[in-house]
């Protein structure tokens, strides 16, 4: 596949051109093209499944399940094991294809959901999925993110099979969704990945050795099968080479030593080699592949060309002695050893990386032998600093004294490596996985030269690569290289990838497009894309640089007739997809910024980005349903479904339209009840009483016949209630027959006091019910001298548990107004799985109570981005922005609300939103609402609503109205006497419900939920519940309140609020 081509080294003045259009590409940098740079017997089976303990669960191969109710479990995840697994490793030099095909069989007694995370090698790309489907594997077809997840859920809640792969945003990390797993039944799934090998050349001994790292291990290795194997096949282009694998090894099952690399086949050359489960080891976490080829012809430069895309190896240029042996940075300006920036990520996520790190960094400071030593600790904000003097010193603070708490803030590196002008450089210990906060942005600059070491096998490379780059640093992957090489790097001016220059009638992209570090021996890749007009030489300019300084530029000839060679007709292209992996890196840094152009690119070569996801159908029905076409291994449903679809553009613009005149119509309705004037007829002194114990004492029990009557009845009831509604105001069920009696005086003064009573609204207050669970942990730290040690302490116990940092972030945050490390608290939970949607709403409505609204915003922001297809997504979102005074862009996120293709369980929220969108243009008139019909102040003397965090969970808000009638307004009798009004029932997740009453009466009005169902086809944790109450809603004197609470089980009640009226 790679040919020799031309090479040579410049003349001066290409030195000199190279070093201006460098100088031009960091022009750009700074500016414009930072844009490129990226239920008895359920419980049971759960609690006697493994738990998700460390690392997000993102290193192991099991499939995790969803705890539906904290009966269950209390854990984020638990893990089904793998049952087989049959690894495929290929290669054909210098790319790696590995195939791996896994079995996993179910021992829970309902149907659930699965969801398996995986990570891949570092600069890894997944170009396949496939799922079993009747016995027979069948490919994923690439479409959007946002539309793969809503048809997943579709699917779900219809009974439909169906799986999606997709990428985890900041990470190297992929997830699979998979349903139906039945009990006992096996589901065997197919991951597909590509990589190409690091390379170094021995000059001196005309070497060439290559490597390769594929992490992987097991949650439960004893009960993988027998069966299960690795096989590595070698194409013929490597016969030079002798082949080495290695087993890479724990030393001990708590992951706080160091690894180490056992042999299991050594200098074969082979072209096949099986590897079977006796070989493997239960502490292993992957596979070392090595490579050498010992009559190599150094300093030759590679081609290969595929359907007009190519790729260039070229050998790194060697240093010079001087430039080998120059001191590190900060040695000479302080007689000495240099002052060191230590950042210590201190979130949660790094706990199981102690130890590993804190002995990497002893042997660095050993080695590098600073001056002074500044240690920075932070995690979701800056956490302390403090300077040492001695090593020892510093890890012994470290190792006693320094705690792992919270979410991960990269947006914090740049104020901590920029608020100390005394330092030379700095160190970073980070996985660089962004959980917290805002992200960083292209803007971002350094002063000083960042380090980087990691540890994990989760890793956000792009960014760490890119920080480092700019700032003059290096990314040091512990996993990838031994200590000695990394002690010897720390310090030292980087050799680096500075620019390619080429003429743009040749060529259309090429990449990588910015700097990039490299390891002198190594061999560099360069991947590009012709112009289809290209019919000549074409010549390429590449310059390296050390520190900041270009001293190497390597010109490169692809002949003509190498581009001739290229064979379209081929089925399998790996230049391609190297090219479009390569762009994706480039891209991925910032995705935001790239949205589109990285989804488009996910379609093109049918690769997962983080737009692009794969998905799997069973039926021909499911992929005509979702508009997707079916892969090519289902030939027959593909040739079927391309002669059934039809485009239906006309359908769904009249969709739009009838969908806003049928929002139109039911909102009519509530202006209709919003003018009714509800006046009860008037309830003797004694029946009041009578009616008011009667009240009491059956509350309870009609509660309980709500839970067991059937839904279908409030339909009923609506209807009925409804239609009363619809009548005059002097209805004999609704009117005092007294009234006609009024002399006309009196009518005169009883309008003017009504007209008063509008003006001001209700005399009321608000008593929110604290949410005080009655907990163990919450005990013992509400008893301790010391909270947060307490906390700390107990956390060990109850680590993977949702409900044990939202109650404790809740009492630091009422009860103690220790904001900062209450947020710091809340913040973990985000850790505990990367992109739960789930657990970013929790977090998200807490911080909402709170008054971090900068902070809510972030995540509503994130689920937003996870799930577009949940109206409740835009509502929570411009909910925060309103508070925030982001006007405009709330009424844009509440015009989506009314406007978007919902699921038919989302039916009505549209009304919620409307009454919030006419709540926003109090603040501002002039905002554009999407149909001016909507416009209509509904002021309220009493406003509740209702959202939770669980998909397919029915939450409902009862309301017991005070004496003399006494009604509880709930779904099942959702109109009252006086007027309340109680919102559709929303059965399957999230919500608004709400509670309404434009003239309340005067007394006691209390507020409750109630835990009715749970649908999921998952089992996840507990239901978090955020309740908003307001007081003379849309009046100056609106009174506003909030509360979140946590409900664990079915048919739970849990007081909220009760509400006075003078």
């Amino acid at each position: 596949m790679l040919n020799k081509i031309k090479g040579f080294f410049g003349s001066e003045g290409a030195k000199d051109d190279a070093e201006q259009s460098l100088d031009k590409f960091e022009s750009k940098l700074d500016s414009s093209s930072k844009k490129t740079v990226n239920n008895e017997t359920v419980k049971q089976e759960v609690q006697n499944l493994p738990s998700v303990a460390k690392e997000r669960s993102n290193d192991f191969i099991g499939i995790m399940i969803k705890d539906s109710n904290l009966t269950f479990s209390d854990k984020a995840s638990s893990i089904i094991p793998l049952l087989k697994q049959d690894i495929q490793i290929e290669l054909t030099y210098p790319i790696i294809q590995v195939i791996s095909t896994m079995t996993f069989k179910s021992n829970v007694s309902k149907t659930i959901e699965g969801e398996f995370v995986f990570p891949m090698p570092d600069k890894a790309t997944l170009v396949g999925y496939a799922l079993d489907v009747n016995g027979k594997l069948v490919d994923a077809v690439p479409i959007e993110k946002e539309k793969a997840k809503e048809v997943f859920e579709t699917e779900v809640r219809s009974g439909g099979g169906v799986s999606i792969v997709e990428k985890v945003k900041q990470s190297n990390c992929f997830r699979t969704r998979i349903y139906p797993l039945k009990k006992d039944e096996e589901r065997t799934i197919q991951v597909k990945y590509m990589l190409t090998l690091d390379e170094t050349e021995n000059t001196k001994n005309n070497e060439l050795e290559s490597v390769a790292f594929l992490p992987f291990q097991y949650i439960d290795f004893k009960n993988l099968s027998d069966k299960s194997k690795v096989t590595f096949s070698f194409g013929n282009d490597i016969n030079n080479f002798t082949k080495s694998i290695y087993l890479t090894v724990l030393k001990d099952k708590q992951q706080t030593e160091e690894e180490e690399d056992q042999v299991l086949i050594e200098s074969t050359n082979d072209s096949k080699v099986i590897i079977n489960k006796e070989q493997l080891n239960e502490n292993m976490i992957g596979l070392k592949l090595k490579l050498k080829n010992v009559n190599h012809e150094t300093n030759n430069i590679l081609a290969a060309v595929e359907r007009g895309y190519f790729m260039i190896s070229i050998p790194v240029p060697e240093l010079s002695e001087v430039q080998r042996n120059m001191k590190r940075i900060g040695e000479l300006n302080n007689n000495g050893g240099a002052n060191i920036n230590i950042l210590w990520d201190c979130s949660l996520s790094q706990l199981n990386y102690k130890e590993k790190n804190l002995n990497i960094l002893q042997k660095v400071l050993e080695e590098v032998k600073p001056k002074q030593i500044t240690l920075t600790c932070f995690s979701n904000t800056l956490i302390n600093q403090n300077e040492f003097n001695d090593v020892k010193q510093l890890i012994s603070h470290i190792d006693k004294n320094v705690f792992y708490d919270g979410g991960s803030n990269m947006l914090e590196l740049e104020k901590l490596t920029n608020n100390n002008n005394n330092i030379d450089y700095v160190i970073a210990f980070t996985e660089g996985v962004h959980t917290f906060g805002k992200e960083v942005t292209p803007n971002v600059s350094f002063s000083k030269p960042i380090y980087f070491i990691n540890t994990s096998k989760t890793i956000n490379s792009t960014l760490l690569n890119h920080i480092s780059t700019i700032s003059g640093g290096i990314m040091l992957n512990a996993n990838e290289m031994s200590i000695e090489k990394i002690c010897e790097s720390i310090g030292r001016p980087v050799l680096s990838f500075a620019v390619a220059d080429f003429e743009e009638s040749q060529l259309e992209e090429v990449y990588p497009n910015e700097p990039i570090s490299v390891k002198e021996g190594s061999l560099f890749k360069l991947f590009g894309k012709l112009k289809k007009s290209v019919n000549n030489d074409v010549e390429l300019a590449i310059s390296f640089r050390f520190g900041s300084e270009v001293f190497h530029v390597q010109k490169v000839v692809l002949p003509k007739e190498l581009l001739s060679k290229c064979n379209d007709n081929e089925d399998n292209h790996i230049i391609p997809l190297l090219w479009a992996q390569q762009k994706l890196q480039s891209l991925s840094t910032f995705p935001e910024l790239f949205k589109e152009e990285m989804k488009q690119l996910g379609q093109e070569f049918k690769i997962v980005t983080d737009n692009t996801s794969l998905i799997v159908l069973e039926t021909l029905d499911q992929y005509l349903k979702h508009s997707i076409t079916p892969p090519e291994s289902l030939p027959n449903v593909r040739k079927e479904y391309l002669q059934k679809l039809k485009s239906d553009k006309e359908a769904e613009e009249k969709r739009e339209k009838q969908k806003i005149e049928k929002v139109i119509s039911k909102w009519q309705e509530r202006i209709n009840w919003h003018k009714t004037d509800f006046k009860p007829k008037p309830v003797a002194k004694e029946m009041s009483k009578k009616k008011c114990a009667s009240s009491s004492r059956n509350n309870s029990g009609a509660v309980l016949r709500s839970s067991m009557m059937r839904r279908e009845c409030c339909e009923e009831s609506r209807q009925v209630l409804q239609s009363s509604i619809s009548r005059s105001a002097s209805s004999e069920d609704y009117s005092d027959e007294d009234d006609n009696d009024d002399d006309n005086m009196e009518k005169e003064e009883v309008s003017k006091k009504k007209k008063d009573k509008k003006e001001s609204g209700a005399n009321a207050s608000i008593k929110v019910k604290a949410w005080t669970p009655d907990t163990p942990y919450l005990k013992a730290i509400q008893e301790a001298k010391d909270h947060y040690t307490e906390y700390l302490k107990q956390r060990d116990e109850y680590k993977d548990s949702p409900a044990f940092y939202l109650d404790v972030a809740d009492y630091f945050i009422v009860t103690l107004k220790r904001m900062d490390e209450g947020v710091r608290i809340l913040s973990n939970i985000v850790e505990l799985e990367l992109e739960s949607v789930q657990l970013y709403r929790i977090v998200g409505y807490r911080l909402d109570q709170a008054g971090e609204l900068e902070l809510a915003e972030w995540i509503f922001e994130k689920v937003k981005e996870i799930r577009p297809d949940e109206p409740q997504s835009f509502r929570d979102l411009a909910l925060v922005k309103e508070r925030l005074g982001k006007y405009k862009e709330s009424m844009e996120l509440f015009n989506k609300v009314i406007t978007g293709k919902w699921d038919s369980r989302f039916d009505e929220i549209e009304q919620t939103a409307a009454i919030e969108m006419n709540h926003l243009l109090q603040n501002d008139d002039t905002l554009q609402i999407v149909d001016k019909r909507l416009i209509y102040k509904m002021d309220l003397d009493l406003r509740i609503s209702m959202a939770w965090d669980t998909n397919d969970v029915d939450i409902d808000l009862h309301l017991q109205e005070p004496a003399p009638y006494g009604e509880h307004c709930y779904y099942g009798y959702n109109r009252t006497k006086i007027g309340g009004y109680v919102s559709r029932d929303f059965r399957q997740g999230y919500g608004p419900e709400e509670y309404m009453l434009k003239k309340a009466q005067p007394g006691n009005y209390r507020a409750y939920t109630n835990y009715f169902a749970n649908h999921q086809q998952s089992l996840t944790g507990g239901t978090t519940v955020l309740c908003t109450f307001f007081t003379n809603y849309m009046r100056p004197n609106e009174k506003r309140e909030m509360v979140t609470v946590r409900l664990t089980t079915n048919k739970q009640d849990i007081d909220v609020c009760e509400i006075t009226v003078q």
